[in-house]
């Protein structure tokens, strides 16, 4: 199935708050193209420096005209606007009532914002993108389902990532793909799954019959999945080969 390539919109989100990320792709997203979107400097790291320049690249990558960043620190602020500034626009928000400010990139809201709790927010996300309107964040449990595929692609994030959720609902968009937020993989089974998969040739038994159980264990772990009739599959997952 032919998928059609989103646009790359000039403008770069860098984010360490993902519900403040969410709400900025309300703002600045259009369907048929792509904000991209990636985390902040680790500063606590060794190699600080090269945490900053890596996010340098990637705006010289996409060719960003305008720098979002949203919930950062204020070291990685500093650093950021440094390496940044001398060729683009960096605007800087650290809480949903400064991010007004920012200019609405596609039509104006069609309706009132969504009201979604603080889990499976990658469903929210995609959500307020298909309806039109922003996002906003409440101690309400969230709802669960998915949401439907336009496209016949279907992105599943694996849960335990809100940062994750939100680039894949930010990818879904784009593609007019739909969203399903699958269990958490505890690490220690998917280390237990992966070790089985390296060790496929190394036990007296049928490599094709056990290849079928580590097949049989994975389907388990997806839980139901929407998979479009005659479409395609993205996950964004931590450890396990989907």
């Amino acid at each position: 199935m032919a998928i059609n390539c989103p646009t790359l919109l000039r403008t770069l989100v860098v984010a360490d708050d993902a519900r403040l990320a969410a709400q900025a792709l309300c703002l600045l997203a259009r369907p048929g193209a792509y904000v991209p979107v990636i985390d902040g400097p680790r500063l606590e790291r060794p190699d600080r420096e090269a945490e900053v320049i890596r996010r340098h690249n990637a705006a010289e990558r996409a060719r960003a005209r305008t720098i979002v960043l949203a919930g950062l620190v204020e070291e990685a602020v500093d650093k950021l606007t440094q390496a940044l500034s001398s060729k683009r626009t960096v605007q800087c928000f650290s809480t949903a009532e400064e991010l007004k400010r920012l200019p609405r990139g596609g039509a104006p809201f069609k309706a009132q914002p969504l009201v979604w709790g603080r889990e499976r927010i990658g469903v929210g996300l995609l959500t307020a993108l298909r309806t039109g309107c922003m996002i906003e964040f409440g101690d309400k449990p969230s709802p669960l389902g998915s949401v439907s595929s336009k496209s016949g692609h279907l992105v599943v994030c694996e849960d335990g990532d809100d940062f994750a959720q939100v680039i894949a609902a930010n990818y879904a968009f784009s593609l007019g793909a739909g969203l399903h937020i699958m269990p958490e993989v505890p690490e220690s089974v998917a280390e237990q799954i992966m070790e089985d998969f390296y060790s496929l040739y190394d036990q007296n038994v049928s490599a094709t019959d056990r290849l079928g159980e580590l097949k049989d264990r994975l389907r388990a772990l997806c839980g139901d999945v929407p998979i479009p009739d005659h479409g395609s599959i993205t996950f964004i997952i931590g450890h396990l080969p989907f």
